[in-house]
């Protein structure tokens, strides 16, 4: 009895201590449910900005926080090239061989001020970007020892928290499909590094020492470019490393070995999957083919693919015809599942044991199309449009606006929220929301 008393003890701290930190891509359990701790629910221009400063660069890239730092990666490119960037719209290439400078920033949690700055690359890029997608798309990570930041084909990097490198590692040049460039975020687990590198002329799946860079195991893949970000998926059974792609695998953590997998059936895999005790759920967007969502049972192995004109079988729980999600990850939350439009600024929500529609493609007013994944807190469900509004709605089965936090800004990047504030990383400013700030504090910086 009392060793179960300590290691529940034990667990409650790890999940307080976890809730004090933003390590990675949607969080450290990477679900985007805030829990243990009060955030800020309102904010605008007016009133629950504690600062706002000019965004350092360009990049779709997250903000991470550990304890009074904020961590961001930005790129720079020649002023004539932004230009020509800003210039040619959707159809404009970055060619390669062009001068970029990828830097590492690191701010003060308190004030906005910057504590270091590195540069972690500088000289021609190795591949080329389309304009709407800079060289630092890839959120970094950190475990509170190193911060790990992945540029794509110009390496991954690992700093000290002072900003010392603590060691860099090429991974490789590669294509990637229409030259959309990278943006799968490395994840920290325990100690060890995933990276999940899919491509148009390798793939493979590394698990790296975090402290040295050292390979520690590497899977190749049969997989072409994907953006999708691997998860840890702790369910009722066992732990899980869950990769997406034109199939989803998961993976032992430890050894690599194969658990299980299954063919989404086509589509283009850029958001990440996010799973419960229970169940996973996994979703891409339609192409040619795909736009399904998946709900994948605990304790699923071998192949589970379906078979045609199957919904479920052993491995996968339901299959949603007509759930496809295209950037914007999905939010598993209180029974059900909650998945934003890209370009139409839509909502669906659908129950989580069965798949069936709540309500479908409800239309968010004054929002055009979510690039950020959302975020539930408290009963209701957040998400930030392409425009800066971040929609707060009801988390229950019927569709219900709350209301709309809007900031003047670009923002694609998914917040960092840790206890009492949320910081929002837009194309021109970044934003520390925290209740009580007012217009006075915002001027000051």
């Amino acid at each position: 009895m009392k060793i179960l008393i300590l290691f529940s003890t034990l667990f409650l701290l790890s999940l307080s201590l976890s809730a004090q930190q933003w390590t990675q891509f949607r969080g450290a359990d990477q679900t985007g449910i805030i829990e243990g701790i009060e955030i800020p629910t309102e904010w605008d221009l007016e009133s629950n900005v504690k600062w706002k400063i000019p965004s350092p660069g360009v990049g779709w890239s997250s903000p991470i926080v550990w304890g009074d730092q904020i961590f961001i990666t930005s790129s720079l490119l020649s002023k004539s090239e932004m230009e020509r960037r800003n210039a040619g719209g959707g159809q404009y290439r970055t060619p390669e061989g062009n001068e970029v400078t990828l830097e590492v920033v690191c701010l003060d949690k308190d004030t906005g001020a910057e504590v270091w700055r590195k540069i972690a690359y500088s000289g021609p890029t190795k591949i080329a970007t389309h304009g709407g997608s800079p060289y630092s798309a890839e959120t970094p990570a950190t475990d509170g020892e190193h911060i790990y930041v992945h540029f794509g084909t110009m390496g991954l990097y690992a700093y000290t928290m002072d900003g010392e490198l603590a060691w860099k590692k090429d991974l490789g040049v590669y294509e990637m499909d229409s030259e959309w460039g990278t943006g799968t975020s490395p994840m920290v687990h325990e100690g060890v590094l995933f990276m999940q590198i899919d491509n148009e002329d390798f793939s493979a799946l590394l698990a790296l020492e975090a402290k040295t860079g050292k390979e520690i195991w590497r899977v190749n893949r049969e997989e072409a470019s994907n953006r999708s970000t691997p998860i840890i998926w702790r369910n009722k059974v066992r732990t899980e490393l869950v990769t997406q792609g034109a199939i989803t695998r998961s993976y032992n953590p430890l050894t690599g070995e194969l658990y299980w997998q299954l063919s989404l059936e086509g589509g283009r895999s850029s958001s990440t999957p996010v799973g419960d005790a229970d169940r996973l759920i996994v979703a891409n967007e339609k192409r040619a083919a795909g736009g399904f969502m998946f709900s994948v049972r605990a304790g699923a192995s071998g192949d589970i693919s379906l078979a045609e004109g199957q919904t479920s079988n052993d491995g996968v729980e339901w299959k949603n015809p007509n759930g496809g999600i295209a950037m914007s990850s999905p939010l598993l939350y209180q029974g059900k599942v909650y998945a934003f439009e890209r370009r139409t600024g839509m909502v669906s929500c659908y129950d989580a044991a069965t798949g069936d529609v709540h309500y479908y493609k409800k239309p968010v007013k004054r929002a055009r199309e979510f690039w950020s994944s959302p975020w539930a807190y408290e009963g209701n469900v957040y998400c930030i449009d392409g425009n800066g509004i971040t929609h707060v709605l009801d988390g229950g089965t019927e569709y219900k606006e709350i209301r709309q936090n809007p900031l003047d800004d670009t923002i694609w990047a998914t917040p960092a929220i840790t206890p009492g504030s949320i910081i929002i990383k837009g194309a021109d400013s970044i934003y520390a929301i925290e209740s009580g700030s007012n217009e006075d504090s915002l001027l000051s910086n």
